[in-house]
């Protein structure tokens, strides 16, 4: 069994704090017009528990548009997100969490393949598989404050720089895996412009570009351009 948005948007905003999915969430062709920037998390404290099943904007719409505070999102697959900036999340309030879910096939006209970040997000233990961006960040474009655990990022691609992620700010990255991200400018998993490095360990080729990453531990495979970023003092 599957509902569509309108189902998920009246449970949002009925007046719970807590809502837990219990079938698959699927766009309705009649809803495309209203639900094109996305359903709206305005619900401070919002707590959605996915329950193993999945949102799909079947290639039409943005999956989440976020303006409320301390929202928490769980066991959810967001899948083909379409939109100018996040194809599957606009997060513009603080306090947005993610947790054990998968973005899948999500797309950007612009940046952030499946997350656009303006202000405050924690990810963990979330896969980021085949995003898509036509600018910058194939899976994540941050231009807030992001932490990010125990993530895995494969396949993901943007037509300019960061093929997974793409940092203007402040980016905490703790034990993640990269694996054959594409950009197709610099920075074949991830390209960042501020902030003074950490830690990083090896291996460092086609990684990143100008790097500014606070707690960097993570592991790098087949990530496309093959720039070389080197730790001063270290090989």
């Amino acid at each position: 069994m599957q509902r569509n948005f309108k189902y998920l948007d009246d449970l949002i905003h009925s007046g719970t704090k807590t809502v837990v999915l219990d079938s698959d969430i699927v766009l309705d062709d009649c809803e495309v017009g209203q639900y094109m920037e996305g359903i709206s998390l305005d619900i401070d404290g919002l707590v959605i528990d996915g329950n193993g099943h999945s949102i799909d904007a079947r290639c039409k719409s943005r999956i989440f548009k976020v303006s409320g505070l301390g929202a928490l999102v769980t066991d959810l697959t967001f899948k083909n997100g379409c939109r100018f900036r996040g194809g599957a999340i606009c997060n513009e309030c603080f306090g947005l969490t993610v947790r054990n879910s998968t973005f899948l096939s999500n797309f950007s006209q612009n940046d952030g393949g499946a997350i656009f970040n303006a202000a405050k997000l924690i990810l963990c233990d979330c896969s980021f598989i085949e995003n898509r961006s036509n600018s910058k960040g194939g899976a994540i474009f941050n231009g807030g404050k992001v932490h990010i655990e125990r993530n895995e990022f494969e396949s993901n691609s943007s037509l300019l720089e960061g093929g997974a992620i793409y940092n203007m700010k402040v980016s905490h990255i703790w034990d993640c895996v990269f694996k054959a991200n594409v950009s197709a400018e610099i920075g074949g998993a991830i390209f960042s412009e501020k902030i003074e490095i950490k830690s990083m360990r090896a291996p460092y080729r086609g990684v990143v570009e100008i790097c500014s990453l606070y707690n960097f531990d993570c592991e790098f495979e087949e990530n496309l351009p093959d720039d070389v970023f080197e730790v001063p003092g270290e090989k």
